[in-house]
């Protein structure tokens, strides 16, 4: 059994300003001690309008915290509000709510400007009665203490849900001295500034490759970019050339049926597998087959430089280049095998498969299916490209790789700054909720 001394040194971060490391241990709390937990008043569907004050639903809520752009979609009349607002009350500055269903525990801390209102039973709504900092409490929220705490309450029903029951009982851990919550609160606020301002950076490099393709590939139904470097001004229009043209094979995947599969030995490729930008995903549940299988249903190998292109949605089309990594692999029958001929560089036709809108919608429409959309061979071979010189598709593919280089360094940036302020909301909250 634990002793009284071994708890108290449970309720001390390990990472402490020099000011506050005589000040004791912290103490356990709950969220009724600060705040009044409830939800909203019913507001019935047919007092939604179109236009007015905003009525937000958890998808909103997920938004506002990400800071993500979005439209209302749901709106209720001034006079409803200003009704509700008398008798009820609204969420002001240093409120929070949280999601109750969905994506269980974003928490959304009120702004002095904000003016709007929410849905009864998928959001709760913490009402501050003071005697803690708030922008203290919106980290605290989004410690380990807090969040393991809402999603094993969560699992013990059905459907996973955090009630207004569970949230007055949630447990955390608080320095006893208001001065050292306005630090930590400060140091991560600050660390936020610069988190954002990474994003805002890797987004606009995002936007500005975004663009540059729009202006290097031709528009749908054009042979002629409407930006081209010096060198080929004068080139004249791209070759128009179906793919089938251009491979040298052009070959199915691999038909795998479930009880093949196992959990080591040859990869196995699936559409799913085909990431946003061309890029296969990391996944801990991939999928094998053994040697045995791989001989048994004479099964074609991928390799290295050889292009996998989805005959599934999302969007049908999307390519993927299979990086020069050690395991050996083979593709599902989801997936068609595409081996270019000599005059295509295969990073521009892998940069023109997985992220030009045009080719996409072009290949989209290709599809057929009733329930579920897929291309076939003979279509995919059919869908026309506009193909410049070979001089040219380097160029254009050596400039997006660069950026591609830049967006993942900052990109990495980024996850370093998110991993650093992980780390340090470990070191400066205890671990612990007794």
């Amino acid at each position: 059994m634990r002793s009284k001394s071994d708890k108290k040194k449970s309720l001390v971060p390990r990472l402490r300003f020099p000011e506050f490391r005589e000040a004791g241990a912290w103490e356990e709390k709950k969220i009724e001690d600060y705040f009044s937990v409830r939800s909203s008043k019913r507001v019935l569907q047919k007092d939604w309008k179109t236009h007015g004050v905003p009525f937000y639903r958890t998808r909103e809520l997920v938004s506002l915290y990400n800071n993500e752009p979005f439209s209302s979609e749901i709106f209720i009349s001034e006079e409803l509000f200003s009704e509700i607002a008398k008798k009820y009350g609204f969420p002001s500055e240093g409120d929070f709510l949280v999601s109750g269903v969905g994506t269980l525990g974003i928490c959304y801390q009120v702004k002095a400007k904000d003016k709007f209102y929410f849905k009864d039973g998928n959001v709760l709504w913490y009402k501050q009665n003071g005697g803690i900092v708030s922008s203290f409490f919106y980290y605290c929220f989004h410690s380990d203490q807090i969040q393991n705490q809402i999603l094993g309450q969560a699992s013990i029903s059905t459907v996973g849900t955090y009630t207004i029951q569970n949230a007055k009982v949630t447990k955390f851990l608080c320095p006893t001295v208001e001065k050292e919550q306005q630090k930590i609160a400060h140091c991560l606020s600050s660390l936020d500034e610069v988190i954002g301002l990474q994003a805002k950076k890797v987004q606009a490099l995002k936007q500005h490759k975004k663009g540059l393709m729009q202006q290097l590939f031709p528009a749908e139904g054009e042979t002629t970019p409407r930006l081209r470097f010096p060198e080929f001004r004068e080139a004249g229009a791209w070759e128009v050339k179906r793919l089938g043209e251009i491979v040298e094979e052009l070959q199915d995947g691999n038909w795998i049926e479930s009880k093949d599969q196992s959990s080591v030995g040859i990869r196995l490729i699936q559409t799913g597998n085909i990431g946003v930008g061309g890029f296969i995903q990391k996944n801990n549940n991939a999928r094998y087959i053994s040697e045995e299988t791989f001989k048994r249903l004479n099964c074609t190998e991928i390799f290295p430089g050889d292009c996998l292109v989805s005959r599934l949605p999302n969007p049908v089309g999307r390519a993927c280049i299979i990086p020069a990594i050690k395991e050996r692999m083979i593709t599902a029958v989801d997936c068609a095998i595409v081996r270019f001929d000599k005059n295509i560089v295969v990073p521009y036709i892998f940069i023109l498969l997985s992220q030009t809108p045009a080719y996409l919608s072009v290949a989209e429409s290709h599809a057929f299916g009733s329930t579920r959309k897929r291309i076939s061979r003979g279509n995919l071979s059919k869908l026309k490209i506009s193909i410049p010189s070979l001089p040219e598709q380097q160029k254009i593919a050596h400039c997006l790789s660069s950026l591609d280089e830049v967006i993942g360094l900052e990109s990495h940036k980024l996850d370093a700054l998110k991993n650093l302020k992980k780390g340090l909301m470990q070191q400066l909250f205890p671990q612990e909720v007794a």
